[in-house]
């Protein structure tokens, strides 16, 4: 099985991560060439949760239930 590592963190071929860059951060996916690992960049930007304005906060006694 072929790995590629991002932050000391083993990621598997064919599966995307989330890549830090001097132009940001960007989506990859590892993938194999000439039987060496590397990152393909997908020219993505990294998706990211948001929280909409008008919801409400929760507790962690909320989020525990």
């Amino acid at each position: 099985d072929c790995i590629c590592l991002n932050k000391g963190t083993e990621i598997p071929e064919g599966q995307t991560a989330c890549i830090k860059t001097n132009s940001g951060n960007r989506l990859a996916v590892c993938e194999k060439n000439l039987n060496v690992t590397n990152w393909k960049f997908l020219g993505e930007e990294c998706p990211v949760a948001k929280v909409a304005d008008d919801a409400a906060p929760v507790t962690v006694a909320q989020a525990a239930n």
